[in-house]
Formats: structure tokens, C-alpha cells, sequence
């Protein structure tokens, strides 16, 4: 496609009144397109809008299609974003951030509809179209590449696919979407394609973890930490244990009359909290948790002695339950020497 992008070689000077008429014919081509559309797009309309004569136009490109494709990599030329400073993230946000800017309100976003309709049925454009769109791309490429190199961006990044996702999210915006792609919202783009290795050791830590899924929740008249006792025999009142229906035959055998321990999650718990006074008396010395019952833990599993009053179906109901309404349930033991447990 060197003849169309390019269908001249540009000397060392330029006559500046020549290439005020090149840069003026240029912007012309730019509107008319913007607003004509490919297909009604003439070199007589662009001459007359730009004010000047076809041979004039003629002289400089040899058809329509040169013209476009001129006018098209020239103004990229004056609009790319500075690549050479920074860090590569900052880059690559610095280039996702221009696209959008582009995309948002510019002469080359009302171009793009007619671009995209031209293609279709103009197999010298669709070449120009594709060629031109992949050396922009390769910018990005090229940046996310050295961001990898450097250890800013995970090694396992496919680098097409990640650029192909930043750019798709911005014409996806401009084409289908209600609203433009937001230019300042390019770095919350580039965080959620492009992970930190930080990011991926944390991902694959996760990965390895141990995860319980509660099998029910209490459904109790406690809904404030202020209003639950320390421990359920200090005054706690009665409560329901409301279970999933994947766990019906895990339940099935409980009976009214049985002391169960139930465990739970104490989801408003501290998790970082190592040592407290226990009872939460300032008097008292400070503690290592594992050596008290206090619900602020690593991790705040809760620890409840009860015994069922009544069974309804899914719901048990069970006495001095200190925990809070919602409280997730864990999961279900009976208490086999009372006298040892206790």
C-alpha cells in the first residue's frame, strides 16, 4: 500500500505555501469524509470545500483513495501521544487515554463510521483500513511488550489479545455503545487487562487457599454487636438456624432435646487483630486471641454450645445463640461427652 499511504516522497524543504495547501486540501478530505460518507465522497467535493482546484488536488495525489490515506497518516503524525518517558503502564495508559480521546470527538471518530462502510465494498480501502488500524495497534503492542520485559505486566500476558481488548472497549464504545468510552477511565482499563506480577502471586495464593461454604445463616433478634453477650450462657437469646436445602440429609438426624456445637463465620470480626485484653477489659493484660474467645481473630470462627428447642423443616431452633443476625453458619457437631466438653 506504499502508493496510496504515501504517493509522494516528501523532499528535505517544502515550499511552505505548498504544504499549507497540502495540510488545508488534507483537512478537507478529513470533513468531507466525516460527513459524506465514502462513497459520496468526490475529489471535486474536497477541492471545493478546501477552496481549491482539482488539478491542484491531482498534482499531489492520484485519486481519492491516495488522498485519504494521506490525509489519514498525517494526522496521526501530529496527534500520537508521547511514547518514549515513563514507565510502560504509564505509556500504555498515556495511549488507551489518546484512542479515547480520539474516539470521543475528533475529526478521525466521525471518519470512522465511513471507513468501516467503505471497507466493505472497496477492496483498496479494506486493505488501507486494516493496515493502517495494525501499525496503531503495534504501538501498543510494542509498549505492553517492554512492560512484560520490564516485570510491570505478568509474563503470561497474551500482548495481541490485550491490545486487541484496550482498543475493542473504546470502538465498542463509540460504535455500539449509548456512551463513548470514558478517556479517564483508561487506567482502570489498563489495570483490569493488564495484572502486576504482584497481582498474579496473589491470584495463584488464592488459587491454593481453602474455602468453606456456609450451609446456612442465624436468624436472631440480635442485629447489634452492642447487644450480644460475650458468651451465649451470659444471657443470649433464642435463636433459629436457617439451613440451605443441599444440606437437608446432613440435618435430617438432629433431634429436639440434642446439644449441638454450631460453628460460624463472625463476618464483623477484626481479622487483625493478634492480641487483645480479654473481655475486652482495659484492666486486664494483653493477650495472644488463640488464649481467649474473642471473636477478633485471623480468622473468626465462632464457637457456640446450644441446645435445640425445636425443629421446623430447614430451621432449627436452638437457645443461647449469641451470634448475630445473618451470622453464616459453618457447620454442625453434636456434643458427645457433655461433661468433658463442657
Amino acid at each position: 500500500m506504499a502508493s496510496i499511504a504515501n504517493t509522494e516522497q516528501r523532499a528535505a524543504t517544502v515550499d511552505p505555501r505548498i504544504e499549507r495547501t497540502r495540510r488545508v486540501v488534507r483537512q478537507a478530505a478529513l470533513d468531507e469524509l466525516g460527513e459524506a460518507g465514502y462513497g459520496s465522497f468526490t475529489i471535486e467535493s474536497v477541492a471545493a470545500r478546501a477552496g481549491v482546484g482539482k488539478s491542484t488536488i491531482y498534482r499531489h495525489w492520484p485519486d481519492k483513495l491516495a488522498l485519504i490515506a494521506d490525509a489519514f497518516e498525517a494526522s496521526h503524525e501530529t496527534m500520537v501521544p508521547d511514547t518514549q518517558t515513563g514507565t510502560a503502564r504509564e505509556r500504555t495508559e498515556r495511549l488507551v487515554r489518546h484512542v479515547a480521546e480520539v474516539a470521543v470527538d475528533s475529526t478521525f471518530s466521525r471518519c470512522i463510521p465511513a471507513l468501516i462502510e467503505g471497507a466493505t465494498r472497496d477492496p483498496r480501502l479494506r486493505e488501507f483500513h486494516h493496515r493502517y488500524s495494525a501499525e496503531r495497534r503495534h504501538s501498543l503492542v510494542t509498549v505492553i511488550e517492554e512492560g512484560i520485559a520490564g516485570g510491570e505486566f505478568v509474563t503470561d500476558t497474551d500482548v495481541e489479545l490485550a491490545a486487541t481488548a484496550l482498543l475493542g472497549a473504546i470502538f465498542y464504545g463509540r460504535l455500539m455503545a449509548a456512551e463513548s468510552f470514558e478517556p479517564g477511565r483508561a487506567s482502570d482499563l489498563v489495570s483490569a487487562l493488564l495484572r502486576q506480577p504482584a497481582a498474579e502471586q496473589q491470584t495463584a495464593a488464592d488459587s491454593q487457599s481453602h474455602q468453606a461454604v456456609p450451609v446456612g445463616t442465624v436468624e436472631s433478634p440480635l442485629a447489634e454487636l452492642a447487644q450480644a453477650p460475650s458468651q451465649g450462657n451470659e444471657g443470649a437469646p433464642p435463636a433459629w438456624l436457617v439451613f440451605e436445602p443441599a444440606v437437608n440429609e446432613a440435618i435430617r438426624d438432629l433431634h429436639v432435646g440434642q446439644q449441638i456445637i454450631v460453628l460460624t463465620w463472625l463476618d464483623q470480626a477484626c481479622r487483625n487483630e493478634l492480641r487483645t485484653s480479654p473481655r475486652g477489659d482495659p484492666d486486664r493484660p494483653l493477650l495472644g486471641v488463640f488464649s481467649t474467645r474473642s471473636p477478633n481473630r485471623p480468622n473468626p470462627i465462632g464457637l457456640h454450645r446450644v441446645q435445640i428447642l425445636a425443629i421446623a423443616g430447614l430451621r432449627i431452633l436452638v437457645n443461647d445463640l449469641e451470634a448475630l443476625d445473618g451470622t453464616p453458619i459453618l457447620d454442625v457437631k453434636p456434643v458427645l461427652d457433655p461433661a468433658a466438653e463442657r
